[in-house]
């Protein structure tokens, strides 16, 4: 819950009421009454916020998505220190403009700047409708076909911009120009840097999170959400919902179950959502994703049902969620290919051979040089900041953006304070989040991790006849056309009949989990994927498909603003 649209004029922003209203709309859910927008125009400034939040910070100085981890009353005057906590905010007085991101770019902003206007929006597809044109990025639409989600600094319209994490942007009015100031991550173990430290951090940040009645805790089976609610002290301890899809009868070990033990034994209310993954119509809840995720990233799965989860939980009053997407350590570094495909850095080659490449009209991608890996850089530290650097800001915010639309998500495992504290602390104690799972694991060892999710996969869905007959509606169109090469598409679609007719054994994994150290599964899971692995079809039909939809919804929201309903 809450989007932003904000639009700054050289000498006026040029937006009508109108307009403003227009670009609001696009940006909520089709399924949902929604609250109505917090609107702003001066000469030179106007925004919006969709859906808003009682979390949002909104004045005649300044506006921000997400909340603050600490009591900052000064956080709309330019200039002022970079406060702590999820966020994206803007600020300015009559010489200069600031946008601001926090230390994970946890909410995302993506902005386009033009001799006239700057453009910063939550959504590309409100910054796509004030362009009033869309120029595509041939490099995204290859990031996303090779790791199903949008590369380092990539935007579908080569224009757009993402603002990277720890990083303010200065406009200067006067002279027109733009600044950026990014603080560079960096991991470097500190003596005075251990557990305790981390402890330390994560406790001082609950801390400073007071409870409210329209704030609930996502929990699953995990360690994570545990872990933030484990650690919370016990009077600000909100109430805890978990998610399950009514096809997925419960079971013992699934995430749903195993998230109820845990909220009984910390003494607080649980709730758990059902959502109907298989009554709505398939091509309804691809179209909804489509249009909220706008195809960052292709993690269908829980938004199969339509996203009547998150549906219930706005009309239930439920306006922000705690959740705890973090940046402890990842699992052990053995190579610069597995840590690429383990983050999901990988290149084109990895599912297409040279000679595919060149036949199917793809164009190559590589890291930028900011995320390359530094001479004397350990594989680990390489690893976690790749972690820090890429896959926060753009893959865990994207999904946090796809919710956004019902309800406002706060993470605050991503607090500065915290994730500095981390890159501190040595390699083994974020290899395999090492240091956070000991703490988690004393604080309630009776109560297991689940071993199920609760809803189906993105296979099982591609595998379906539903999907077959929806994706190839989809990628017979003339967009897709304009798209993909002939190649590409009948190579996809001959990989679908291929491949169905082959069953997955997910089942092997879970075996191997359980009876071998995370090292040794690891490194079979290294084995298994390096070199060259072509992509499963459903996957790669889902990714197409996907980028289809998007394309041509950005092709539409380009002509908003020109309609003649907005004369």
């Amino acid at each position: 819950m809450t989007k932003l649209v904000f639009i700054c004029g050289r000498d006026r922003h040029g937006v009508t009421e109108k307009q403003l209203q227009a670009l609001t709309g696009i940006m909520v859910p089709d399924n949902i009454l929604p609250n109505r927008s917090h609107d702003y125009m001066s000469e030179r400034v106007c925004y919006s916020l969709a859906n808003p939040s009682q979390d949002c910070l909104a004045s005649e100085k300044g506006v921000g998505l997400g909340l603050l981890f600490s009591d900052q009353k000064n956080w709309d005057d330019v200039g002022q220190r970079t406060p702590d906590g999820n966020f994206l905010l803007a600020r300015w007085d009559r010489n200069k403009l600031e946008i601001l991101s926090d230390a994970a770019a946890s909410r995302t902003g993506w902005y386009a700047i033009t001799d006239d206007h700057v453009f910063l929006s939550s959504s590309m597809r409100a910054i796509v409708a004030l362009l009033g044109n869309f120029e595509l990025n041939e490099e995204a639409v290859s990031w996303s076909l090779g790791t199903g989600c949008l590369g380092p600094d990539q935007a579908w319209d080569r224009r757009i911009r993402m603002i990277p994490p720890q990083t303010t942007l200065h406009v200067d009015f006067k002279e027109w120009t733009v600044q950026t100031d990014t603080k560079p991550i960096i991991f470097s173990a500190l003596p005075s840097a251990d557990a305790a430290k981390l402890r330390q951090a994560i406790t001082g940040t609950l801390s400073n999170i007071p409870p409210a009645p329209h704030r609930e805790l996502s929990l699953s089976g995990g360690v994570d959400s545990r872990g933030l609610l484990m650690m919370m002290p016990h009077a600000l301890r909100p109430s805890t919902f978990s998610i399950r899809a009514k096809s997925e009868p419960p079971r013992p070990q699934d995430d749903a179950s195993i998230a109820a033990r845990v909220a009984a034994a910390s003494d607080v209310t649980h709730s758990i959502v059902e959502f109907d993954d298989q009554n709505t119509p398939l091509s309804v809840a691809m179209d909804r994703f489509c249009s909220l995720s706008e195809g960052r990233v292709d993690h269908f799965s829980a938004a199969a049902g339509g996203w009547t989860q998150w549906k219930a939980m706005h009309e239930r009053g439920t306006s922000t969620i705690l959740r705890g997407d973090e940046g402890f350590g990842w699992s052990h570094a053995l190579s610069e290919e597995q840590v690429q495909i383990e983050i999901g850095v990988a290149g084109l080659h990895r599912h297409f051979t040279p000679a595919q490449i060149e036949e199917f009209g793809l164009q190559l991608y590589s890291l930028p040089d900011t995320l390359v890996r530094k001479e004397n850089e350990t594989l680990e530290n390489w690893r976690d900041r790749l972690y820090h650097q890429h896959r926060l800001p753009v893959i865990l915010s994207a999904l946090t953006e796809a919710k956004a639309g019902y309800i406002d998500v706060i993470n605050p495992f991503l607090s500065r304070h915290i994730l500095e504290t981390v890159r501190s602390m040595l390699s083994a104690e974020r290899t395999e989040k090492s240091a956070f799972r000991k703490m988690v694991a004393a604080l309630l060892p009776s109560v297991p991790y689940a071993s199920k999710a609760a809803h189906r996969s993105l296979t099982t869905i591609t595998n379906s006849e539903e999907f077959k007959m929806i994706a190839g509606d989809i990628l017979g169109s003339p967009t897709a056309q304009e798209i993909f090469t002939a190649p590409l598409l009948s190579y996809a679609v001959q990989r679908l009949k291929r491949d169905s007719k082959t069953k997955s054994k997910p089942w092997m994994g879970r075996i191997a989990r359980h009876l071998f150290p995370a090292r040794f599964v690891t490194k079979l899971r290294a084995v298994k994927h390096s070199g060259h692995r072509p992509l499963n079809a459903g996957v790669l039909i889902f990714r197409m498909a996907m980028i289809t939809k998007v394309v041509a919804t950005l092709k539409k929201d380009m002509q908003l603003l020109n309609s003649s309903s907005m004369s």
